[in-house]
């Protein structure tokens, strides 16, 4: 008959052995960290090695069944670290790659507005491309159809008249007339041909 201790070690052996550890992502932002934990006990340590300094790290907690989620300041990972899952029967461990701390450009939404009775857009530090894809969901012509009427109705703001160069961040609204004069399969081919033309130049 096998003993009820040894018994209970070896399921306990077996379960840490079965036991998962690995890096998810990292919010730079809020400086979370998040990390694919499975484990048999939610109670553990969280500690981070960088270099040769361990540190421990308060706040962590599961989320879910698999998620452990622990803030961490981003200039601890620029570098790469190793967190460390610590309980009493095992101590886990998984690499961190190195994070950029670099917060994401926060992207300038595209507006219109109305201007003593004329149609304007404003279109911020943003690419043609973007702007008529913005305005394509208000009026349903495609983006190609939008990009070439926004040239046609403001040729001025574009440097040498170059569709590529749009240097004015102002622009007037393009007229239901003119993109009906604009077919969507013409306005396709225009901009391929743009393309091929900007590759040669």
């Amino acid at each position: 008959m096998i003993n009820p201790l040894l018994l209970l070690s070896l399921i306990a052996t077996h379960a840490f052995a079965a036991s998962t550890f690995s890096f998810q992502r990292y919010d730079v932002k809020s400086n979370q960290l998040y990390m694919h934990l499975v484990t048999p006990t939610t109670q553990g340590d969280v500690l981070l090695q960088v270099g040769e300094e361990m540190l421990p790290l308060k706040g962590a907690r599961l989320e879910g069944l698999f998620m452990l989620n622990v803030q961490v300041p981003c200039e601890r990972l620029t570098t790469g670290a190793t967190l460390y899952w610590a309980t009493g029967n095992a101590l886990l461990h998984a690499p961190i790659p190195p994070q950029n701390c670099q917060l994401p450009r926060e992207v300038t939404p595209v507006t219109v507005f109305d201007k003593q009775g004329e149609c304007w857009l404003d279109v911020g530090d943003n690419t043609l491309w973007r702007a008529a894809a913005e305005v394509s969901k208000l009026n349903k012509a495609t983006v190609y159809q939008n990009m070439y009427a926004l040239f046609l109705a403001n040729r001025t703001a574009f440097a040498g008249e170059d569709i590529n160069r749009l240097k004015s961040p102002l622009l007037r609204c393009s007229s239901d007339q003119l993109l009906e004069q604009i077919s969507p399969d013409d306005a396709h081919r225009l901009f391929k041909e743009m393309l091929e033309f900007k590759k040669q130049s």
